[in-house]
């Protein structure tokens, strides 16, 4: 990951990103984002779609970790409310009584095999 990432905990809003074995770069558009893996309900960190087309179908939203992201290509905006985000995300994420879902091995080449 670059510099910039290095200086927030969780990528802002409008981050671009490259993902483990993804062929395009996604743009981050939520964070703690619950979803249904193999009949499990949780969430991951970051929910995104790919940053060429934007959201066309609600099927082609990618769910991924903060470990999945291998670059930061551009760090979305920052302000003061988000500054307050970063401030407090830890203590949020450990709030969440959904299980934090992990990408396998297998699912990450088809999730992100586009």
């Amino acid at each position: 990951m670059n510099n910039n990432e290095n200086e927030v905990k969780f990528l802002p809003l409008g981050s671009i990103v490259t993902v483990d074995n993804a062929r395009e770069t996604l743009m981050i558009i939520s964070r703690f984002a619950e979803t249904e893996m193999d009949g499990e309900r949780g969430y991951f960190d970051y929910a995104a779609v790919r940053s060429s087309l934007g959201l066309i179908k609600a099927d082609e939203i990618y769910f991924f970790n903060r470990e999945n992201v291998e670059e930061a290509k551009f760090v979305g905006y920052i302000d003061a409310r988000e500054q307050l985000f970063q401030d407090n995300a830890e203590d949020f994420s450990k709030n969440i009584t959904l299980p934090h879902l992990k990408l396998e091995n297998s699912q990450e080449s088809d999730t992100f095999g586009f």
